[in-house]
């Protein structure tokens, strides 16, 4: 279905009047944000079931051709913008519409839906804007309609952090069962301080001091202090298990998470803010539970004890004391949102720190080779130092505002020596009750002025919650599908009208129609940018068609389980990558519980036997991150005896032999006739001499098929292919000579 944009109406809207025709129906409406000669302004473009037009905001119009003469729609990217471009039947090209960066993504699906409406296809986009700001309080998003920090539901993400201990409910009643005692525990000491000074040291008039009851008093004294150290250490290995347990899953559930998301969302995002995600936020999460969860749970149940005992005590003297906690709370609650702010900001610049520091170490060869250390250098001290002023400016704001609650905090102190020695002076209150109120008040106002360091961690950790369950709530891959039967592939493929693009006004793949048969070798050909690696992208179903149908065995591929289908396709790689353990564990990648003997005749069937016996450690060898410690030649036959056991139905070989050298590239095509025997195979090759043997071979150019053939027809033709072959036999002549 299609997605259209409310209207923005610029007049009241009026039903025709009698002998007046019906307007037609805007199927799009967009507001672009440049005026016709380039400067900022407003213009609006309207599509219909019949015309595109361009709307000025007195309602003149500045553009306007049926849909009827239109053959396609583009964007024509520009600085800091773009273009709407439509071309005629004519093949004139009309300039529509320009507009900013900031709109581009929604004209781009206009674009889509013109051409959509104009060749007669079903009208299908989605206008739906990336939101950069929240739609509650209008802040500035951390990330493209990504969640806003300040508006979170944080009840409700608490709730589903809580849902992490289902596993642990033992484990929760003791830690609750602990806290109890603990708060008891804790309780007790000062109501036997009391007991001292009224009976033994100070008792009041009256009344007989009690010296042998000192003895049985230090020893009541001394069994809660070992007690409470023993309940401590329970209490904290409780605390050490749930808290590390619970990261623990939470680590694993976003990390299948983010293995089975759509391909798209790793184009969008970075590595090192996905990083981020799994280890800085899960890490406050970890802090929290650790340390604010038992902190406000054993603090909340004494603030609870203390001031249900001193009230029955003596309560005006109670009310007194407590009367800057509301100012302490109000405190709290004020600047609370401020300083959350603050620190899911330096959430953000953890997470382009993590992004840089990736990025650099990964590219540390490109580095290198350039001489670029300083400039990476002065890239990592900009990402630094914006990690830096935003921990001071959080860190800055908390600190003033913990300062100021321990202003009042040290207030309560002041009020209970000013009341309480004064009833003690006037006899209203003994010595014993005015101690016990001077001892809890430490116990009060001790955890109430750090429960805005709970409030600290509290904020830490749901805004990295919030980011976790934000990846974890993405659309994932239709992965396994339910009540769909396994289907053994036979290796029939057909692409019907396939049309596709990255960017969706300009696609890539336009019409893309044949089939590859059962065994039949497919070499894919054409310029750079003509589509090639495209058709493989949708083949592995890494992306699936805008248009049109691509079926596996007569089936449409996206009525099969994913899992099923791509465990029957395998790939090698231009640039195979390898894992970092032995030349045994890649091999056995896709089939990990593979014996030894039919992993080494995996390697002797991709010419890779030898040199791995050559090896130290042979099979035990460790190939090193990335497969550093081969050279390219090696890490291609592993890959394709990692192929080869995996024994696909459909096989793909994207640029297998483009880099390297004359002898290695003999041993790799003799691998690769081993391995396409019965397998439908789809082969790009840099090398065009190399696709001599394949059934047929595609042409591509401009994401459509200009020839079809076998390599001989094709160069008997004398076409576009003979071109690309003529042209490559220039070029290494060119450079023999030099």
């Amino acid at each position: 279905m299609a997605t259209t944009e409310t209207r923005h109406e610029t007049q009241t809207e009026r039903r025709p009047a009698a002998g007046e025709q019906e307007a037609p129906e805007e199927l799009i409406r967009l507001e672009a944000d440049f005026a016709e000669g380039g400067e900022f302004g407003r213009r609006i473009l309207v599509v219909t079931g019949t015309a595109v037009q361009v709307l000025e905001t007195n309602g003149a119009q500045a553009f306007l051709m049926p849909l009827s003469e239109i053959q396609t729609a583009r964007n024509e990217p520009l600085v800091g913008g773009g273009r709407l471009e439509v071309t005629g039947k004519n093949g004139d090209i009309l300039p529509v519409i320009t507009y900013s960066q900031t709109v581009a993504a929604k004209f781009s699906e206009a674009a889509r839906g013109i051409e959509q409406l104009a060749k007669g296809e079903p009208f299908q986009i989605n206008l739906k804007n990336e939101r950069t700001r929240c739609a509650n309080c209008q802040r500035l998003l951390p990330e493209k309609d990504g969640i806003c920090p300040a508006c979170v539901n944080r009840s409700k993400t608490m709730w589903r952090i809580g849902g992490f201990l289902g596993p642990y409910k033992v484990q929760s009643a003791l830690l609750v069962l602990l806290s109890v005692l603990t708060t008891v525990l804790n309780l007790a000491p000062p109501l036997i301080q009391r007991s001292l000074i009224n009976t033994v040291l100070s008792p009041p008039k009256g009344h007989i001091a009690h010296a042998n009851l000192l003895l049985p008093l230090m020893g009541a004294w001394l069994a809660i202090l070992v007690t409470a150290v023993g309940v401590n250490i329970a209490t904290g290995r409780i605390i050490a298990y749930l808290g590390a347990s619970i990261a623990a899953d939470l680590r694993s559930s976003l990390y299948r998470a983010i293995e089975f998301l759509q391909l798209n969302y790793f184009d969008k995002k970075q590595v090192g803010a996905i990083t981020s995600r799994v280890t800085q936020d899960t890490d406050r999460v970890w802090g929290f539970l650790t340390e604010g969860v038992p902190y406000f749970l054993i603090n909340g149940l004494l603030l609870v004890g203390i001031a249900g005992y001193l009230l029955s005590v003596n309560w005006v003297l109670t009310l007194c004391i407590l009367a800057p906690v509301p100012i302490v709370v109000i405190i709290g609650m004020v600047f609370w949102k401020s300083v959350s702010q603050l620190f899911n900001r330096v959430g953000q610049k953890w997470a382009r720190f993590h992004i840089h520091l990736n990025e650099s170490l990964s590219g540390i060869r490109v580095v290198k080779a350039f001489a670029q250390e300083d400039y990476e250098n002065a890239k990592f001290a900009v990402r630094n130092a914006e990690l830096r002023d935003a921990g001071i400016a959080g860190d800055t704001r908390w600190n003033t505002v913990f300062g100021a609650m321990s202003l009042f905090v040290g207030m309560g102190g002041l009020i209970n020596w000013a009341v309480g020695g004064l009833m003690v002076y006037k006899g209203q209150m003994n010595l014993g009750d005015f101690w016990l109120f001077n001892a809890y008040l430490a116990l009060i106002y001790g955890p109430l002025q750090w429960f805005a360091q709970v409030n600290n961690w509290f904020s830490k950790a749901m805004a990295g919650a919030e980011r976790i369950f934000e990846v974890m709530d993405t659309e994932k891959e239709k992965y396994v599908l339910a009540d769909v039967p396994h289907h053994a592939i036979e290796g029939t493929v057909e692409f019907e009208n396939v049309r596709f693009g990255y960017d969706k006004s300009n696609p890539v793949l336009k019409g893309l129609t044949f089939t590859a048969k059962p065994g039949e070798m497919i070499g894919l050909v054409g310029k750079s940018g003509a589509g090639k690696s495209t058709t493989i992208n949708l083949l592995c179903r890494f992306y699936e068609p805008d248009a049109g149908t691509l079926k596996i065995d007569g089936i449409d591929y996206t009525q099969m389980s994913l899992q099923d289908m791509r465990r029957q396709i395998g790939i090698v790689l231009q640039e195979p990558f390898l894992f970092n353990g032995t030349v045994a564990e890649n091999i056995a990648y896709g089939k990990p519980d593979a014996h030894l003997d039919e992993i080494m005749e995996a390697a002797k069937a991709a010419n890779a036997h030898s040199f791995v016996l050559g090896k130290p450690d042979g099979y035990d060898t460790m190939v090193g991150e990335r497969g550093a410690k081969l050279s390219g030649g090696e890490r291609q036959r592993i890959s394709i005896a990692r192929a080869i056991l995996h024994n696909p139905r459909i096989l793909i070989l994207d640029e297998a032999t483009s880099s390297v050298d004359v002898e290695t590239e003999k041993q790799i095509q003799e691998a690769i006739a081993h391995l396409i025997k019965g397998r439908t195979t789809f082969a790009i090759a840099h090398r065009l001499s190399t696709l001599r043997n394949a059934d047929r071979l595609i042409v591509l150019d401009g994401g459509k098929i200009s020839e079809m053939g076998t390599h001989a027809e094709l160069m008997e033709k004398k076409g576009d292919f003979f071109k690309l072959v003529e042209t490559q036999s220039q070029v290494t002549q060119i450079l023999g000579a030099v």
